[in-house]
């Protein structure tokens, strides 16, 4: 697998370039959002070191429990 199949991260590695996280390829996809969950998604990444497409991975990514918990909260 070459690493534009890769899906990349904000991390990097010592030399700069960025590290690699999943083995998936990563495809462009559209969605809207509010200023306001563009800006959570934003400080949610920031205090991770991760990027906000990042963080939409790793929700989707965990385990159901807390995806129930958040699905529940918004009903």
């Amino acid at each position: 697998m070459n690493n534009t199949t890769l899906l990349r991260t904000m991390d990097r590695d010592e030399s700069g370039k960025f590290s690699l996280r999943y083995a998936q390829a990563k495809k462009l996809r559209s969605m809207q959002l509010t200023d306001s969950a563009w800006q959570k998604l934003k400080d949610i990444g920031d205090s991770k070191n991760i990027s906000r497409t990042d963080v939409i991975e790793r929700f989707c990514r965990e385990g159901e429990n807390k995806q129930e918990i958040v699905l529940k909260a918004l009903n």
